[in-house]
């Protein structure tokens, strides 16, 4: 799964200005309560009477789709109506609307920005995070990552939330500062204690890999077992990972592991519908059940994943489960290596290269060979070899075919394949004398 440190983004905390009169205080705590259909009733008759913190609430509520249809057209109506009146929430959730763009629409920089350093200039600290995530993200055309970190420390220091996992994510990826996972820890811890699951979840992550400080799966565990807590089906599908495959400390539980992957499923996460199929496929924790196993495959390609399209594909290539459909698996691999599965760029390219389930294209297998080796792949490497040497390829490049083959036994991270690549490059440089050995080799220094 993907796992990457991903910017906060979305209206994480929604700030709403107090009013002394009650009626108000009850939509506010109905809110928070998460009676969406209370906080609504009142605050549209506050708003109707011109009060501004209503005014914002109500935008929030249409922005959101709490308690009533989302309608983003009408949240901005709403909070222009607020900030009509000075408040500094509305004007930062209206410039957090447009940093984010909404239902198909583009994010909208010039109006993000206006409204989030008008929103800063009134004081609002987490409009101070949100310009610093529109420097990050490059809006104006090149990210500027020295001011997304002025900002982040500045919220920071206003007591913003959602700075600390972003002052993080600079630290880590050594985005306008040295890289310093240390640093980028020390944040993330901040965030967690913070409460906040995004930061829970890359603490997690830096302890189970031992980045920053040392590695401690227990800690790592029960980092994320608080992140499932708080509801993150990404958090409760890593469980499941962790469980089914065992680590220092935590004993393999495959029982535990199915339940977590069926809890993380029922939460809609793509990774847990399939690693459930892939659970009932091989039949571990759970009796081997093929027909199961392609129901959440389906399932999980519907929802995006790159394995299940990839493992769909080899069943129907190869008669898993169902009738062989050639057709059928090429289709599907074609969706597998475009969403970046490796093995799927691989195998698509060895189906174009020998016109399986449709025509033969070395052009497309040469593309997807190409692909699959930017991943290391290293059986991918060995075949673009073949297929660079092959006396049928229209720019046929023996030296660079064997350069890749070796190339392939570099970075092959399964020893059994060894022995077959070798003989796959010895048959390579069968048709090379002394002067394209030596040029494959030069090769081979520039594309490693």
């Amino acid at each position: 799964m993907l796992r990457a440190f991903l910017l906060s983004l979305a209206l994480t905390t929604i700030s709403l200005s107090p009013l002394h009169a009650q009626t108000f205080d009850e939509a506010r705590e109905a809110y928070l309560q998460g009676d969406y259909a209370t906080a609504l009733s009142i605050a549209r008759d506050l708003s109707n009477a011109g009060d501004a913190p209503s005014q914002n609430l109500m935008g929030v509520l249409y922005e959101s789709g709490q308690g009533i249809a989302r309608d983003p057209i009408r949240a901005i109506a709403y909070y222009e109506a607020a900030i009509a009146q000075g408040n500094t929430h509305a004007m930062a959730n209206l410039g957090d609307l447009y940093l984010n763009g909404w239902d198909g629409q583009a994010p909208q920089p010039g109006p993000a920005r206006q409204y989030l350093e008008m929103a800063i200039a009134a004081g609002n600290s987490g409009a101070a995070n949100s310009l610093g995530v529109y420097f990050h993200r490059g809006l104006e055309g090149q990210p500027d990552y020295a001011r997304a970190m002025e900002l982040y420390l500045e919220a920071h220091a206003d007591g913003d939330r959602d700075a600390p996992a972003n002052i993080a994510l600079l630290h880590l990826n050594g985005l306008g500062v040295p890289e310093d996972l240390f640093e980028a820890r020390r944040w993330f811890t901040i965030s967690a204690d913070l409460g906040l699951t995004r930061g829970i979840l890359d603490l997690a992550r830096m302890w189970e890999r031992g980045e920053g400080g040392p590695r401690d799966m227990i800690r790592a565990v029960a980092l994320y077992e608080q992140a499932a807590e708080q509801g993150s089906d990404r958090a409760i599908n890593i469980l499941g990972t962790i469980y089914e495959e065992g680590a220092d400390g935590v004993p393999v539980d495959l029982t535990r592991a199915v339940g977590y992957f069926e809890h993380a499923a029922t939460l809609g996460n793509r990774f847990a519908f399939y690693n459930l199929g892939w659970m009932y496929e091989n039949g571990r924790g759970v009796d081997e059940d093929i027909e199961r196993a392609i129901q959440l495959y389906h399932v999980a390609n519907d929802l995006g994943h790159d394995g299940a399209a990839y493992a769909l594909a080899v069943f129907n290539w190869d008669g898993i489960g169902m009738d062989v459909d050639l057709i059928e698996a090429r289709r599907l691999m074609v969706i597998a290596a475009d969403r970046g599965s490796r093995p799927g760029q691989n195998d698509l390219a060895y189906m174009a290269w020998e016109g399986i389930g449709g025509p033969v294209d070395l052009l497309m297998a040469e593309q997807y060979f190409r692909m699959s080796v930017e991943q290391n792949n290293g059986l991918a490497a060995v075949n673009l070899g073949l297929l660079l040497s092959d006396v049928d390829f229209p720019e046929r490049d023996i030296p660079l075919g064997y350069a890749y083959c070796l190339l392939g036994i570099e970075i092959e991270d399964d020893p059994e394949e060894l022995p077959g690549h070798q003989e796959d490059c010895d048959l390579i440089a069968s048709e090379l004398d002394g002067k394209g050995q030596a040029r494959a080799q030069e090769m081979l220094a520039q594309i490693r």
